[in-house]
């Protein structure tokens, strides 16, 4: 019985005994999986390549949502007047963070703030009464609020550098001035507005949860306003007096330690 050529032709690599190709998955051998391959679902551990290869996935941190976490800080607002002065205090609070994007942050903070006094007798002076008083000024304390921007540079997977620009308020305030057979119940209070730059580094603790910053930042003062920076009038054995005025500020320097947990 004829054969037709299209019959012949099919069973020429039957008949020669060679072996019909195989996918790799049958036999077994990675090489020979097609490029045409489906892709691996994204939830796979392991992923393939092209050319069969196993690449384990690099090791990722879930993007932070915000940081939020206590601060401890050195404060210096340096007076505007050589004979009382602000000495540096310590200062403590809480502060936020929320990530904008992989190189930019936004920062909100608020701390209370002690100020300590020096000044020489007789630096804040009295007129009006006929006696001499030696008064005295205690420290003065100061509730800030600030918020920045900054710029984020990571060099190393748990490192990451940052410098900002910012503005802050405070509420400083100046208890009654002391001395001997001397009461008076007036307190005075100054508003600073200050505009500020930022230098810091926070260092990742645990991924995604807990890192540690330091920072420093300095200031100048565009707005001072109260009654902290004007006389004050009091009544000294029924006489009328005027106590000197405290020093404006004159800057802002601070460093601060920060340990943020990340939500």
């Amino acid at each position: 019985m004829a054969v037709s050529p299209v019959a012949r032709a099919e069973s020429a690599p039957s008949e020669a005994g060679e072996p019909e190709p195989q996918s790799g998955a049958a036999t077994g051998d990675p090489g020979s999986v097609p490029v045409d391959a489906e892709p691996v679902s994204s939830t796979s551990r392991a992923k393939v390549t092209p050319l069969g290869q196993l690449v384990e996935p690099e090791a990722r941190t879930r993007p932070p949502l915000v940081v939020i976490g206590p601060l401890l800080a050195t404060v210096f607002r340096p007076s505007r007047s050589d004979a009382i002065r602000y000495e540096p205090g310590i200062a403590y609070g809480a502060f936020v963070m929320v990530p904008i994007t992989e190189w930019l942050l936004t920062r909100a903070s608020f701390r209370q703030e002690l100020i300590p006094v020096s000044a020489p007798a007789g630096a804040l002076g009295i007129e009006g009464p006929s006696r001499s008083l030696a008064l005295s000024q205690p420290n003065l304390s100061a509730l800030a609020f600030s918020a920045e921007a900054e710029g984020v540079y990571r060099p190393l997977s748990r490192l990451f550098l940052r410098a900002g620009v910012g503005v802050a308020w405070a509420r400083v305030v100046a208890p009654p001035p002391e001395a001997e057979n001397f009461y008076v119940d007036a307190e005075r209070s100054l508003t600073v507005s200050t505009i500020s730059l930022s230098l810091g580094a926070a260092y990742t603790l645990i991924p995604s949860w807990l890192e540690l910053g330091l920072r420093v930042s300095g200031g100048l003062p565009f707005a001072q306003t109260g009654r902290m920076i004007l006389p004050l009038q009091v009544v000294v054995d029924g006489e009328l007096a005027h106590v000197d005025p405290l020093p404006e500020m004159a800057g802002l320097l601070d460093a601060t330690l920060e340990l943020g947990v990340v939500f």
